[in-house]
Formats: C-alpha cells, sequence, structure tokens
C-alpha cells in the first residue's frame, strides 16, 4: 500500500544529484593530488616549479563535464586547499 503512495521522483532531481556528487568527487580527488603534491619535493630547486597533478584533474574533468564546472571545481579545490593551509 505504501509503494502506491510514494511519489517517484522527477528525472531532473536525480540528474541534478548525480551531477553534485561527481563534481564532489573530482573536487575531492583534486584537493587530495593537491596535498600530495604540496608534500613532494621539487625536483628543481626554482620557486613556483611544481608537477601540477591537480591540473590532471581538471584536464580530465574539462574534458568530462565542461568548461563552467571544471573552473567551479578548480576555484573551490583552491580556495579549500588554501584554507587548509591556512593561508588566506
Amino acid at each position: 500500500m505504501e509503494d502506491k503512495k510514494r511519489k517517484k521522483q522527477h528525472p531532473r532531481k536525480r540528474l541534478r544529484s548525480v551531477h553534485l556528487s561527481i563534481y564532489a568527487m573530482f573536487l575531492a580527488l583534486s584537493m587530495i593530488l593537491g596535498y600530495v603534491e604540496a608534500q613532494l619535493p621539487t625536483p628543481i630547486p626554482i620557486p613556483g616549479v611544481k608537477l601540477g597533478l591537480a591540473n590532471l584533474v581538471s584536464i580530465l574533468t574539462l574534458f568530462s563535464i565542461g568548461s563552467i564546472p571544471t573552473a567551479m571545481i578548480s576555484f573551490y579545490g583552491l580556495f579549500f586547499f588554501l584554507s587548509y593551509l591556512e593561508t588566506i
């Protein structure tokens, strides 16, 4: 009886939650790679030179989900990583 009363979820709401979870996954991956990169010693002792592991996630998201979500994920990843390091 309860199954008949239960309303079906609108497909757009389901799509939004799927997109949100994909964005969160890419953001977490970007932050993890940024943290790992910060722990690695630089191969060349020149200020500002680093591997750019988090950029791999940006390239992957750019080809997977588009430019606007990639810009949002990159911005949020940078913001959260910098706030984690307490440099803001």
